[in-house]
């Protein structure tokens, strides 16, 4: 069944596998619709496995209402709902896609996030822990004032 824009599910994953390609900045993406994730969601291992499987989850903000409770418990332990974007403005998939993402939630104190990688030049992550630290003061509440600690580790 053809969508608003009058693409087919098959033809609007090739524009997303195309655009995101384009980017050169994912190696390793899927893009799975609505309909295959209902029928691949179905026990809880399966949730668990998709949980596994990807570092990301991007959604169009239209399947906000209907993912949360379709992903469950298992998406929530281990902090991977989707982000929830407009997926047709396709600067703000670059933007998800190339930057970090930070969720702030109510269960516990501590929080932790990506902001670089082995495959970085030590003046990028430098600039990353910098940029990311100023960001971070911007999105908690009260700023600086509510956090106690940062601390870098690496693996």
């Amino acid at each position: 069944m053809p969508n608003k824009e009058g693409k087919t599910p098959e033809e609007t994953v090739e524009f997303f596998k195309t655009y995101v390609r384009s980017l050169n900045k994912v190696h390793d993406f899927d893009v799975i619709t609505w309909q295959d994730l209902q029928s691949r969601l179905v026990s809880f291992e399966e949730k668990r496995n998709l949980v596994r499987s990807y570092d990301m989850f991007i959604a169009d903000s239209t399947l906000q209402g209907f993912l949360i409770p379709k992903l469950g418990t298992v998406f929530k332990r281990s902090q991977k709902f989707p982000i929830n974007i407009a997926l047709h403005r396709a600067t703000e998939l670059k933007r998800v896609l190339t930057g970090t993402n930070f969720f702030l939630h109510n269960d516990g104190n501590n929080y932790s996030y990506l902001i670089g990688h082995s495959g970085m030049k030590s003046k990028e992550l430098k600039d990353n822990i910098v940029e990311s630290l100023s960001q971070l003061a911007k999105v908690v509440p009260n700023g600086w004032r509510n956090v106690r600690s940062a601390g870098i580790m690496g693996q």
